[in-house]
């Protein structure tokens, strides 16, 4: 058995660019999408990543739609927008 590769946010984000330089990911995507990633920590103020789930998160073609629906989750449980009396 082997241990799983954990990284912090910035190590994570460092690792995709080595790996791919021109990578459209960004740092700010990452910490958007790691409370809700399989097998990662908070540790404190940190999020720690298992770099196997964030790969098997991003190669997954129906990420785009788990995104899109995470986001109006959390605009819904934040208020978003909210109609305004005249």
């Amino acid at each position: 058995m082997s241990l799983p590769r954990i990284r912090t946010l910035k190590e994570a984000f460092a690792e995709i660019k080595e790996q791919d330089p021109k990578s459209a990911i960004t740092f700010s995507y990452l910490r958007r999408i790691a409370p809700d990633l399989p097998g990662t920590i908070k540790a404190g103020s940190k999020w720690l990543l298992n770099m196997e789930e964030l790969e098997k998160y991003l190669s997954d073609p129906e990420r785009l739609e788990k995104d899109r629906l995470r986001e109006y989750e959390r605009a819904k449980n934040t208020g978003g927008i909210r109609p305004v009396s005249v």
